[in-house]
């Protein structure tokens, strides 16, 4: 009777046991627990149950409990080597890696022999980057006999390290040795296979894992669907990443790839749908809170992510996914201080390796926005140790070399850019073509022409595009090869690689380069709704409102196209934390400010307080100085022609001038600043009396003239200067502007000469002491008068100097769509796709590899 119960017992806690493994295997770790408690009420000491009710409890985040239950379940089995292994992955969970440590090696110490304990003690070193120890205990594993996970385990570790051809001798023994098809050996083979882009070998042992393993096929569906998805056959991927997501929607892995795959289907409405109800159904998931997090900042929603993010936190503040993704939707906000001070508590915490990167990130970011402080360095230094400290393999010292390399290109050093891409291609060539997209953009950036791009360089973009249409990088690729053809002029094919990168990316910059492109060409309707969808993926994207606000501009037919256009340059402004996007938008706003209102006033404020607080860099500085040096000669000349006006002179044309000598200064080559120094110099000539000064300003007038003539490309602004030029030249006492001694010597001399011939006509002609005294001073009178007039009449009259020169004045130069069109818009530097980081294959975190078990 006692026997019959006790049997009775063991089989009711068998169920509850087995009900919650499969609870588990769904991802309802809710109910899992409750079949684990169900089992320890029947039966406290069921080790199944113990284990179990911890496992659970550490999926829903509830950590306190878990490191509870997991000291209870020691001090019941304290010579269970199991049950300390699995206290020491709730620390580890936790982030704790010196303290799970601690539970593996008391766990080993209880058995020497736990092959469970020296996984788990392999799989944290790995994860700390210890990789001789880590090295070490995977071969311990497998010493031990017919231990097939040893073999699997030492594989990822070599991998990790860089020995990929040992790392796959590894697992195929593995798979040989094993007795029946083995999980996660077939699981590891798939993925090692498409890590090296072996992608026809890897589909096929994919489909035949899954052929071999039928009813545990999640691993293998979840590892052919990166092999797919890296092939670019999205549908059929679809089809797998639904069968696992149908089985367990909440497991990792899993998960991750069925949303992934719908973003690469571009069904966004669909994977948002999913991902919420999956966070719906499983609230406590902090994988699940993650995944959406990432969903919405990939749809340029940063500001959803965020509170998704710190969900997600809020369940497990050490999760490193989230930490990262925190990170960047705060950069994605323009937040970069506090992105720097969130990721910076955690690299104080621990030094991981994603958690360096990261931060070298945002230097470079925050190096773009302020390039006057030493945020390039600070980056530099940050990948210059995560290179010589923490990259083991070939692979991420590429990624290194690759950061690096964009910090150069935004510094402006091109040269050391093309080393470093170089340098990665030969370390790491597996990932080449991403290596080789940034020499390509270090190529137009750096290059006068496209005569000058290395064919090389196009030659290797254009076999990379036919390879792999529907790689992550080939919207890269396609921008790259739009701003190659918008330079030959090729406005058609330029907007085929737009519309290519739009297609690929729905939400990147392409619906920006390709709203400015169509505005180059005039088609403004066409221009606008591209630049309207722009705006409504992302409302705070401060290159499509500088794109509105030229658009306006450009087709403005009243004071209201103009005050719309201000509107946009404000938002702009207000949008970016980039010091070009806030000088090009300052430009604009002081050009629609004068299109809608003539305000000169406020257009000058807005330029001078741009160039004051240092919104802008060496690139925008000089369009910034030439724009205000503009405003102020037209403030000049509306003060000069003022009625009220008493004084003859105004302070307005010394400051243009000032301006426009700061203009010429930051970029020497610029035809239009030499040109509005002219002019400045021309208007400070015609307010002066003072033949020294005159000589001098039209003598400065005339060389900045000719400047302007000499670096013009096309012949139009070449006639312009050559026009103001002549029209100086032309001017009145032509010898007197060029005498330096011209005043009182010349006088005199003139005078000796008239008193001379008119005391000879006097004796000769016996002319009266009455007619002396009458003509003399009439005949004075008419000599000043014929030297005098027509330099009054040049002057001051229409058709005079002044007024040639000032037909030739706009008011503040338009911005040109090829500002928009360059390729610091479009790097992986900036934010048109991310951080470079963030498009590489990346696996999966160390000790995560248990997933694909």
């Amino acid at each position: 009777m006692v026997l019959e119960q006790i049997i009775s017992l063991r089989a009711r806690v068998g169920e509850y046991v087995g009900q919650g493994v499969e609870y588990a295997n769904q991802g309802r770790h809710e109910e899992a627990l409750e079949a684990y408690e169900a089992a320890l009420d029947v039966d406290r000491y069921d080790i199944r149950a113990l284990r179990g009710k911890i496992a659970a409890l550490v999926a829903l985040c509830r950590w306190t409990d878990a490191e509870g239950a997991a000291d209870e379940a020691v001090a019941l089995y304290p010579r269970d080597a199991g049950l300390r292994v699995a206290r020491g992955w709730v620390l580890s969970e936790q982030d704790d890696a010196e303290g799970a440590l601690r539970e593996f090696e008391e766990a080993l110490d209880v058995d020497q022999n736990s092959e469970e304990a020296l996984q788990a003690q392999a799989a944290q070193l790995r994860y700390m980057r210890r990789w001789e120890e880590a090295e070490e205990a995977a071969r311990a594993m497998t010493r031990l006999p017919d231990s097939i996970d040893g073999h699997v385990m030492l594989a990822w570790v070599l991998s990790d390290r860089g020995r990929h051809g040992d790392a796959e001798g590894e697992v195929d023994e593995a798979i040989a040795n094993a007795k029946k098809p083995h999980s996660w050996a077939l699981s590891t083979k798939t993925q090692f296979l498409a890590m090296q882009q072996r992608w026809e070998e890897a589909e096929k042992h994919g489909y035949k894992a899954i052929q071999e393993l039928p009813d545990d096929d999640l691993p293998q569906r979840s590892a052919l669907c990166d092999v797919l998805r890296g092939e670019g056959k999205y549908e059929e991927a679809r089809e797998h990443a639904e069968k696992a997501f149908s089985k367990n929607p909440v497991h990792p892995k899993v998960l991750s790839d069925y949303i992934q795959i719908l973003k690469d289907l571009q069904e966004f409405e669909a994977a948002e749908k999913e991902a919420r109800k999956v966070v719906a159904e499983y609230r406590r998931s902090v994988d699940a809170h993650t995944v959406l997090a990432q969903l919405l900042d990939s749809l340029c929603r940063p500001g959803e992510a965020l509170k998704s993010y710190d969900d997600a936190l809020r369940l497990n503040s050490q999760f490193e996914p989230a930490i990262i993704g925190k990170s960047s939707a705060l950069r994605g906000l323009g937040l970069l201080d506090e992105a720097q001070r969130f990721i910076g508590r955690h690299l104080q915490r621990v030094h991981y390796r994603p958690f360096i990167v990261e931060q070298g990130m945002i230097e470079l970011e925050r190096g773009i926005a302020h390039p006057e402080l030493d945020h390039f360095r600070k980056a530099e230094i940050l990948l210059e140790d995560l290179l010589e400290n923490h990259s083991e393999s070939e692979e991420e010292k590429g990624e290194a070399l690759e950061q690096l390399g964009w910090v150069a290109f935004e510094q402006g050093e091109y040269r050391k850019a093309d080393e470093q891409f170089k340098e990665a291609r030969e370390r790491d060539p597996i990932h080449a073509d991403r290596y080789w997209l940034g020499s390509a953009w270090v190529s137009v950036r750096e290059k006068k022409s496209n005569s000058d791009v290395d064919s090389e360089v196009r030659q290797h973009i254009a076999e990379f595009l036919d390879r792999m249409p529907n790689d992550p990088l080939a919207p890269l690729a396609h921008s790259w090869q739009g701003v190659i053809k918008f330079r030959d002029e090729d406005r058609a094919a330029a907007e085929q690689s737009f519309k290519k990168v739009v297609e690929l990316a729905p939400f990147s910059s392409g619906n920006v380069a390709l709203g400015a492109l169509y505005r180059e060409m005039g088609l403004y309707k066409e221009s606008l709704e591209s630049l309207e969808r722009a705006e409504g993926i992302n409302e705070n994207d401060a290159s499509a409102h500088i794109e509105l606000g030229h658009l306006h501009l450009e087709r403005s037919e009243s004071s209201e196209d103009a005050e719309a256009a201000a509107w946009h340059f404000r938002r702009a402004r207000m949008s970016t934390a980039n010091r070009n996007e806030k000088g090009e938008a300052a430009l604009g706003l002081a050009v629609a400010l004068v299109r809608s209102r003539g305000d000169l006033k406020a257009a000058e404020e807005t330029l001078q307080t741009a160039i004051q607080v240092g919104d802008t860099v060496s690139d925008s500085t000089g369009k910034l100085n030439q724009a205000l040096a503009r405003v102020l000669v037209q403030a000049g000349d509306a003060v000069s022609d003022s009625a009220e006006q008493q004084a003859p002179q105004t302070p307005f044309y010394g400051e243009a001038l000032r301006a426009a000598k700061a203009a010429i200064l930051s970029d020497k080559n610029d035809p239009d600043s030499y040109f509005v120094a002219g002019v400045a110099e021309q208007r400070l000539a015609s307010q002066t009396s003072n033949g020294l000064e005159q000589s001098k300003h039209r003598k400065n007038a005339r060389h900045h003239f000719e400047n302007s003539e000499s670096h013009h490309r096309d012949e139009g602004g070449k006639y312009e200067a050559r026009r103001a030029a002549q029209l100086l030249g032309e001017d009145s006492f032509p010898w007197l502007a060029s005498a330096t001694f011209a005043g009182p010597f010349v006088v005199s001399i003139v005078a000796l000469v008239l008193l001379a011939t008119w005391v000879d006509f006097l004796w000769g002609a016996n002319v009266t002491t009455t007619m002396v005294m009458t003509l003399t001073p009439v005949l004075i009178g008419l000599i000043f008068t014929g030297l005098l007039l027509p330099k009054v009449i040049s002057l001051r009259l229409p058709g005079g100097v002044e007024a040639s020169l000032g037909e030739n004045l706009s008011v503040v130069p338009n911005v040109q769509p090829k500002v928009m069109l360059n390729a610091s818009r479009f790097t992986p530097s900036s934010s048109f796709f991310g951080s470079p980081s963030q498009l590489r294959w990346r696996m999966p975190k160390a000790w995560a590899t248990r997933y694909y078990r």
